[in-house]
């Protein structure tokens, strides 16, 4: 996947775009950032439904199962989504303490 990734990026720099391609930039208008933070909560509350249902599979194929597999991937990056935020809002909590 890093590998796409990397690709992406080499294409965008060639075309003079640049920054990272997965965050928002500072200069979008805000009702553009809006939408898009619109669109990635539902995104997050459709795939957390995706991981209740993932684990709670109980199919014996399950392993085997490329959908699965799949969820499987998205289950763990929203684990990480959720570290960085719950990581995040105990920094920011920290600083308006002082």
């Amino acid at each position: 996947m890093a590998e796409a990734k990397d690709v992406v990026a080499k294409e965008a720099s060639d075309m003079g775009i640049g920054g990272d391609m997965t965050t928002p930039q500072a200069s979008v208008p805000p009702q553009v950032s809006e939408e898009f933070l619109k669109l990635q909560s539902d995104l997050i509350n459709l795939n957390a439904k995706l991981v209740f249902a993932v684990a709670t599979c109980e199919c014996e194929k399950r392993d085997e199962c490329e959908i699965f597999q799949h969820a499987r991937e998205v289950a763990k990056i929203l684990k990480k989504m959720q570290d960085v935020v719950t990581s995040t809002s105990k920094k920011v909590g920290k600083r308006g303490k002082r």
